[in-house]
């Protein structure tokens, strides 16, 4: 399809399918582990309910392994399954979905953040480098700043 400034519907329009879920994919696991064992995203307690239904504080931790991200898991639940109360038994279903419903909420500062921590090494991924560079271009051409 052709405009009539002359350009081509690509010159318009980039389709970036990631290598895995979304784009959090592409970062790498040791930022996210830097960033997520810090204030304010590091969960220290939670809330459950007690005898006679009320509500109880009980602690929890982060336990980082090295275990890797699957290229199709979220990244809050990737990192809410790392939590345990510090007696070491396991959380429920529903409390890794209460924090993991947390980290999301809180993706925009998360993102802030690892920006602060990325290096230009971090830019291990082929796939990411092009797709970004074409995201520039696409962007620039938007705005009438690159070529046709």
């Amino acid at each position: 399809m052709t405009f009539d400034n002359g350009r081509e519907l690509h010159d318009y329009v980039h389709v970036w399918i990631t290598s895995g879920r979304e784009i959090e994919n592409y970062v790498p696991k040791e930022i996210f582990d830097k960033i997520l064992v810090s204030e304010p995203y590091l969960r220290k307690y939670m809330y459950i309910s007690g005898e006679a239904g009320q509500r109880q504080r009980k602690d929890v931790k982060m336990v980082i392994e090295d275990k890797h991200f699957d290229p199709f898991a979220a990244f809050d639940f990737f990192y809410a399954e790392k939590y345990k109360f510090v007696d070491d038994s396991p959380l429920s279903d529903d409390q890794v979905t209460n924090i993991a419903t947390d980290l999301s909420k809180k993706k925009a500062s998360i993102a802030k953040s690892v920006v602060a921590e990325w290096k230009i090494e971090h830019y291990y991924s082929d796939d990411l480098k092009r797709n970004i560079a074409n995201l520039i271009e696409h962007i620039k051409k938007a705005n009438f700043y690159g070529e046709i």
